[in-house]
């Protein structure tokens, strides 16, 4: 295995834990025009910091028009701690729109903002970019199995020619627990967070998956992992993508085609292609768990592509199968059979074509 210069390759115990945030990211609670420098957010955020930097999402159609902006204090007279004043203005709209439905349900059809500055900080450094902190497991030796935890913690410039072309890789994890919560994945050189070869059972929850090129999320094959209130912002296309529009290639903010994950109150607020691709179980499954609920898409170019867990029409060769999953521009959009999945309590608002295809 060959990595980037700056790289952890895990097999003991890996537990970084930085200082909490009460909120990672939340809706705002009012529009933030364009050259305004007040972010009202829906809750207090009083332990957000001067020098901290926020990131606030689209809101509208245009997957780019993210913000970045720098906290300078709190509104002066202010004591809820919602009134967040920062060094330099939006560039762009960022909407706050609540509607209500006929049913008499309110939908807050906000944009998002999010602290990505963390006290521990993981980062080899732009001149060695592409670092990247991998959990394997290997063999039947538990003595060469990965483990822990990254909790409040801000990794950045990871992912660039790195094995599977990300900055945190969870490599044939069966067996142990490996957790990414309450942290930010930002400035990647490709995918935030990636599974490989099976890995499976593990959770990233809480977290910020920030600017990556190709998906921000990527499930891989194994299953049974669970994906809890994370926000995934700034999805691009590959550079190969650019170049030769007509290779096939599937790019969602989170990539869960081949394998059952679980879902919930996770939001795709960018991308430059879908919001997420997933395998859930179909409606005549009365016994299926349910494993994708309350979860929002917008400002994408399609809300979720949703697609069966039975097998493809045509079994993939394991070969293939492999070399799709360490590379993701062999990917395809061919799914199962589409006829009816189980979706629960989610919504797609403000995506450029479609909310769920």
């Amino acid at each position: 295995r060959v990595l980037q210069p700056g790289s952890m390759l895990v097999f003991g115990t890996l537990s970084l834990t930085g200082t909490a945030r009460t909120h990672q990211w939340l809706p705002l609670s009012e529009t933030l025009a364009a050259g305004s420098s007040l972010v009202k957010t829906s809750d207090a955020v009083a332990d957000w910091q001067r020098q901290d930097v926020l990131v606030v999402t689209p809101s509208l159609r245009d997957w780019t028009h993210v913000d970045e902006l720098v906290v300078n204090d709190f509104e002066a007279g202010s004591t809820t701690f919602r009134d967040v004043r920062t060094v330099n203005s939006a560039t762009y709209l960022h909407q706050a729109s609540p509607v209500d439905l006929s049913s008499g349900q309110r939908l807050s059809l906000n944009a998002k903002v999010a602290v990505i500055t963390r006290n521990i900080v993981v980062d080899a450094g732009a001149f060695r970019r592409g670092h990247q902190i991998t959990f394997g497991e290997y063999g039947r030796d538990l003595a060469f199995a990965g483990q822990g935890t990254l909790d409040s913690v801000q990794i950045r410039h990871g992912g660039f020619n790195a094995t599977a072309n990300a900055t945190v890789v969870f490599d044939g994890i069966r067996r142990r627990t490996v957790t990414l919560s309450k942290s930010s994945v930002h400035d990647n050189y490709g995918t935030a967070v990636r599974l490989v070869n099976g890995a499976k059972g593990v959770t990233v929850a809480d977290s910020i998956l920030y600017k990556t090129v190709g998906p921000a999320l990527d499930a891989g094959t194994g299953g049974g992992s669970r994906f809890l209130r994370n926000l995934a912002v700034g999805v691009a296309f590959p550079p190969e993508i650019i170049a030769d529009p007509s290779i096939p290639y599937a790019l969602c903010a989170y990539d869960s085609r081949f394998s059952v994950n679980t879902f919930t109150g996770n939001v795709a607020a960018g991308s430059a292609s879908e919001g997420f691709c997933v395998q859930l179980p179909a409606c005549s499954d009365l016994t299926a768990a349910v494993v994708f609920s309350a979860n929002e898409a917008h400002s994408c170019t399609n809300g979720f592509y949703l697609t069966e867990t039975t097998a493809p029409e045509a079994p993939l060769d394991p070969a293939v199968a492999q070399a799709r999953e360490e590379n993701p521009a062999l990917a395809t959009m061919a799914a199962t059979t589409r006829r009816c999945v189980q979706m629960h309590g989610s919504v797609a608002w403000s995506n450029a074509y479609m909310g769920v295809y």
